[in-house]
Order: C-alpha cells, then structure tokens, then sequence
C-alpha cells in the first residue's frame, strides 16, 4: 500500500496536585483521554469496501482513564508512594464500517494487554551508607490475543509482583 502512513492518536491529560500536613504528604490525580485514528490493520472481506489493499490506515480505537496517588515523606530517609489507575478502553469501528473491526475483535472490546485496574506501593529508606525498598505492583485482568496465530482473544489473569532490594556502600 503506497499510501499507507504512521498510526495518529490525539490525547489530552489533566492533572492536580496538593502538597498538605507542611508538604509531607502530597497527593495527586490525573484524568487522561486517548483517540487513536489510521491503526495499521490486515483488511479483511468484512471491511473490503473500506480499502483495496491487504493492510490500510483505517482501525480505530480510545482509552480513558484516571491515576490517582500520594506521595509521603514522613521523615527525610523515608519515602512512601501508593497510585491507582483506572482505565476504560474500546475497539472503535473501521473507517468506512463503523459496526465492523478487524478480526477477531468486536466494536466495543476492550484493547488487549490494557488492565481496567493497575495499583502500586513503593516504600524506600536511604541513608548516608545505605538505601532499602521494597515494590509491589498489581494489574487486573486483561484481554489478550492467542500468540500464534492470533485467531482468539481471551482473559489473561491479573497479577501482583514484588520487588525488594538495597544498597550499604562498605568504605
């Protein structure tokens, strides 16, 4: 396809934050919103009429959603942070067939690997001659898409890990 361009999204973000109790704690929330135009996509028979070539610019999509999180910093050597994000997404239809998308999706799916509920807490310690953390990360479920040949969207489970680690500088 000689005519095929880069994949476009628009996006606008929103945010606040508020430093309280002497800028100790501070707490922040931001609302986003995505559209994306022209995803590259393999044309099929469904949508034939929308381009004569194999793969064409005319899938859409969009995603929106809201983090909100607080930092605190109860004493200099320690750092706390907790977040949460929720996200909605959905499968738009294909530029000139606005009821069809590209298989094996359907209008108004979710979008793959894109979890509805993601949150997080992360605590550090650092001092002169050392530094401690410890990271939990937690997504929901999610769709996802069959590996090989892409024939199958199902739900992946949702998932927690953790990170632990430090530093002590010896001289």
């Amino acid at each position: 396809n000689p005519g095929l361009k880069p994949e476009r999204s628009r996006s606008l973000d929103v945010g606040v934050e508020h430093a309280m109790a002497g800028s100790t704690l501070i707490a922040d929330a931001t609302f986003f919103a995505n559209r994306y135009d022209d995803l590259i996509v393999t044309v099929s028979g469904a949508f034939a009429g929308s381009s004569r070539y194999r793969t064409d610019n005319i899938a859409n999509a969009r995603a929106r959603g809201l983090e909100v999180g607080a930092r605190w910093h109860p004493i200099d050597a320690v750092a706390i942070r907790t977040a949460w994000t929720w996200l909605d997404t959905e499968i738009l239809g294909v530029d000139g067939a606005t009821s069809e998308a590209p298989f094996p999706y359907q209008v108004g799916d979710q979008l793959i690997r894109r979890p509805r509920h993601q949150v997080s807490f992360e605590a550090g310690w650092s001092h002169a001659r050392g530094s401690a953390f410890v990271l939990l990360n937690g997504r929901g479920t999610v769709r996802d898409i069959e590996p090989n040949f892409a024939a199958e969207v199902f739900d992946n489970p949702g998932y927690v890990t953790v990170a632990v680690g430090g530093a002590l500088r010896l001289t």
